[in-house]
């Protein structure tokens, strides 16, 4: 292999470690670690957290925190430690006992102090050791006191424990040129080369942000940085300087990006078996920035406006040339190779304090510590360090939850009784856990009404381009390319835009952006006063008068009659359009018992001065919003010629059905339904019905929720809750309009039957499928095969953004700008930030997402036999899944290979009259509860 092909073979291999976050019109949620599923769940974030230096859990003392309030109980810490760790004994010489004994202490008291600084001047300026903790084990504490009082049994086991660990002093190879800089040096290093790479991505990557563009984008970012580079006098910073020189030199030379980038390293001195080392170590210092080059080379069409070419290559090429330039100007190395001598890193002092307090929380005294002693307590700290303590507590955690879960949903199976009559409407929503507690309550309010769950880009995968928008998105999942078009046009086929209006708004726009007519408008700023106050002070009210809301009827070109969009077929044919129905109504076991109005609902969410607004919408519909989907689906079941394909098929629809196609909005709990004027007028007063029932409900939903939200009193009415709701998604200053999958941690995939009444607390994906009507079990497999990967891409990216809000998370909402059309960023200049912000998941609660799936263990393990992907998800636990089956009322947890029966703790649950009456008063995560009407506990 040629330097050339190796130099591309490395970049190839690094690439998957950048993040994997699209530009922020299409954000949709995502494995952050997707790169890693191919290891454990607990070896892959720790793996992950060493090499991005990161948080792979959460911070040890939370986790005592839930202990203290009973959120994890001893039995599950002990279960857990009795699964991970052998059954043997430590020797510590005088004192010797068991191993799960003295982890567990080190779990609930060691304390696990990084800081040396900070450590030091505890121990000189304060009476750390003149108590003992409190938390010490009754053993421990027991046989430290036999020796004396803690102030002098503890300076003893400190000034022995400190003679005597061995410090000596390591020596690191550098990975990377900032390695060889001093802490100041680089300081100033990763200052100047990230301003400096995060400046010329933003304008070479810009969708449209910018008036003026950058120049020579078209043959790619390493030709455009070098046009610039190469020109003289241009260059404010010194050390930009001899750049000059090399710029030229590669653009007279044709020189590839790949070839520069191995002559840049060799110029460096940097060792071959180093190379790929440093280039991770230069592509990880912003990862943001060439993880979008990544992901608009493989989605072009995602971004705001057709993208520049994005090579990684070129990328890395010139980030290279930069970091080179200003090491030498820091290191004063102008020419020739740089020094690359292995490093003397020094001993830290919390090292010792680490090992002190494990000899103190195993009842260890000064005449304990020798060498030996503290050999051992060195290889086992090492063994279970603070990672290793901190998956065992997340087992615990974990385990805790699935309990009360598993527990609930047995109990409550166990009260139900069998239903029976037509439902007089069936309401279809997304699998969404924003849309539980909204089903819940629909069905509360009337028990003849039937709902389901399913993905609610509903099988319909198009480029849609709604009316006066300029630009189509695909609606449908993000690894989807669709090769089908729709439009929405005007229902009268008046087709001329309204082009005054877009006129003067270009021209104010380009005028803003030029010095005289900049000048102008400037002097007319003052008009923008008014609005701006009372939008800011009462978005409400602003809403209401400002920004009217009757919108023009349109209807969607839905049949394919050989026009092309781009390439893409405009419509779908009536055998196409069959198939999506006939798709639907399987997957869901809808296909008989059909009630007289059926509604697909879309949902998605709308807020203001929100750059992660796609964040809020609908997953399935790649951060789309998903009303046109339900509306294209319901019309094309209402279609003549689609029933009779059906019909063929054997799903009989009665003439009597009607199907409706919606929008659900989870931000301000709107529900708009459409074609409305198309329903037969026999059908009218079903639908009257079916709005009053939708309209309680939103009221009860958006109730429900803003018990969440601290602007909110607890016994706000439900007409206050939906003004409020209302409210925060005008708001422009809200930065959480609402709070999106925070708190989901389940997924339920089966018969509505055993899940409707029972309270979930708005953090369970439902899913519809009845096992009944899949003999051979391949629905369940094409089912779980797509809600599988979506669920776990939802609930990782939130476990991540919480764990690690700095690294895997996108932090404070606050300062973020949107940069280019494509991320955000804090303040004027930062990497892509490409995670959630904290905002978005400050309540949410890290457990990977429970499973619980209505088939036998066996069917199961046969889909998962011919499912090699989502094997490996569930084989490395990054998700979780438990058998059910309904008809005997067991449950099998999916544990270490193979399933394990689930043997619950109680068989009751409490029952309330009403979801209100179980979550009124309450802002904190909820237990299950079975809601019957006219009962309670």
């Amino acid at each position: 292999m040629s330097e050339h092909d190796e130099v591309g073979e490395m970049l190839h291999h690094l690439e998957h470690l950048l993040p994997a976050q699209r530009p922020i019109e299409a954000f949709v949620h995502h494995n952050t670690l997707h790169q890693f599923e191919h290891m454990p769940f607990h070896e892959a974030v720790v793996h992950a957290a060493r090499l991005y230096n990161a948080e792979p859990y959460m911070p040890e003392n939370a986790f005592r925190d839930a202990w203290k309030v009973g959120r994890i109980l001893e039995a599950d810490v002990d279960h857990v430690l009795a699964g991970a760790l052998p059954d043997e004994k430590v020797d510590l010489g005088a004192v010797a006992l068991p191993l799960r004994e003295l982890v567990k202490a080190w779990m609930l008291g060691l304390a696990d102090e990084d800081d040396d600084d900070a450590l030091s001047w505890r121990l000189e300026e304060t009476d750390e050791l003149d108590s003992y903790p409190a938390d010490l084990p009754r053993r421990a504490f027991e046989r430290l006191v036999s020796h004396g009082p803690a102030r002098v049994v503890q300076h003893a086991l400190w000034a022995t424990t400190e003679a005597t660990v061995v410090q000596r002093t390591t020596r690191r190879e550098p990975r990377h040129v900032r390695d060889l800089l001093d802490e100041g040096q680089f300081r100033q290093f990763t200052e100047d080369v990230d301003g400096y790479t995060i400046r010329w991505c933003a304008a070479y990557l810009d969708g449209g942000q910018g008036y003026w563009p950058m120049g020579d984008k078209d043959q790619g970012f390493y030709h455009a940085m070098l046009t610039h580079l190469a020109q003289p006098g241009l260059h404010a910073a010194t050390w930009v300087g001899p750049l000059v020189g090399r710029a030229q030199l590669l653009l007279s030379s044709e020189t590839p990006a790949l070839t520069s980038i191995r002559e840049t390293l060799e110029r460096m001195g940097v060792p071959r078996a180093r190379w790929e080392d440093h280039l991770r170590v230069s592509l990880l210092s912003l990862p943001g920035w060439p993880g979008m080059f990544v992901q608009l080379a493989a989605r072009p069409d995602l971004a705001p406006t057709p993208p520049p070419p994005t090579r990684l290559e070129d990328y890395v090429a010139i980030r290279l040339l930069v970091e080179e330039a200003r090491a030498r100007q820091i290191l004063g190395v102008p020419k020739g190779p740089l020094s690359w001598e292995p490093l003397k890193v020094p001993p830290r002092r919390s090292h010792t304090w680490r090992v002190f307090g494990a000899a103190r929380l195993a009842g260890m005294v000064a005449q304990d510590v020798n060498a030996k002693s503290v050999a051992t307590l060195e290889a086992l700290l090492e063994r279970y360090d603070g990672f290793q303590r901190r998956g065992l507590w997340q087992e615990a955690y974990e385990r805790r939850y699935r309990i009360g879960v598993l527990d609930g949903i047995l109990a409550h199976h166990a009260r139900l009784e069998p239903t029976t009559g037509r439902s007089s409407c069936q309401i279809v929503t997304c699998i969404d856990d924003r849309e539980e507690s909204l089903r819940r309550h629909i069905e509360e309010l009337r028990p003849d009404y039937e709902t389901f769950g399913a993905a609610a880009f509903y099988g319909v995968a198009a480029y849609v381009k709604r009316l006066n928008t300029p630009e189509r998105r695909p609606l449908c999942p993000a690894n989807l390319i669709p090769e089908h078009a729709l439009h929405e046009v005007p229902a009268d086929g008046d087709t001329s835009p309204n082009r005054t209006v877009g006129k003067a708004r270009e021209l104010a726009w380009v005028g803003s952006n030029t010095l005289l007519r900049g000048a102008v408008l400037s002097l007319w700023g003052w008009a923008s006063v008014f609005p701006l106050a009372s939008d800011l002070l009462s978005p409400g009210l602003f809403s209401r008068f400002m920004l009217p809301t009757a919108r023009k009827p349109t209807k969607l070109v839905l049949e394919y009659k050989g026009e092309l969009d781009r390439g893409k077929r405009l419509g779908f044919t009536p055998d196409e359009m069959a198939g999506i129905v006939r798709g639907n109504l399987e997957t869901m076991g809808l296909v008989d018992g059909f009630a007289p109005l059926v509604v697909f609902l879309g949902h998605g969410s709308h807020s203001r001065n929100n750059p992660h607004e796609a964040a809020y919408n609908c997953g399935a519909c790649a951060g789309g919003r998903g009303g046109v989907n339900a509306r294209a689906l319901a019309t094309m079941a209402n279609r003549e010629d689609v029933r009779e394909r059906l019909a063929a098929a054997g799903i009989t629809v009665p003439e009597t059905t009607w199907f409706i196609g919606g929008y659900h909005d989870t931000c301000d709990d709107e529900v708009e339904l459409y074609d409305l004027e198309l329903v037969p007028e026999a059908m009218q007063g079903r639908v009257r019905e079916l709005q009053e029932v939708m309209d309680a409900a939103r009221r009860l939903d958006a109730h429900e929720r803003v018990r969440r939200f601290r602007s909110a009193a607890l016994d706000i009415t439900p007409d206050a809750a939906l003004k409020h709701v209302q409210v925060r998604s005008e708001d422009m200053a809200q930065p959480r309009p609402e709070y999106n999958h925070s708190g989901n941690a389940l997924c339920l995939v089966g018969r509505r039957a055993w899940s409707r009444g029972l309270f979930l607390d708005r953090r369970a994906f439902v899913v519809s499928y009845d096992p009944a009507k899949d003999a051979d079990g391949k629905l369940l497999e094409r089912l779980l095969v797509s809600v599988g990967p979506v669920g776990a891409g939802i609930n990782l990216e939130y476990y991540f953004s919480y764990v690690d809000k700095r690294k895997y998370g996108s932090d404070n909402k606050l300062p973020h700008n949107i940069a280019s059309l494509v991320g955000v960023m804090d303040g004027h200049q930062s990497d892509l930030r490409t995670g959630l912000y904290w905002q978005m998941v400050e309540i949410h609660e890290p457990v990977r997402l429970l499973n619980i799936i209505e088939a036998r263990p066996e069917r199961l393990e046969a889909i998962l036999a011919s499912q090699p992907g989502l094997e490996q998800l569930i084989a490395n636990r990054w998700i979780l899944i438990v058998a059910f089956d309904a008809s005997t009322n067991e449950m099998w947890f999916y544990d270490r290979g193979g399933f394990v029966k689930h043997e619950p703790e109680t068989h009751t649950i409490p029952v309330v009259s009403r979801s209100v009456d179980w979550y009124r008063g309450h802002r904190e995560h909820l237990p299950p509860a079975t809601i019957e009407p006219g009962r309670a506990a």
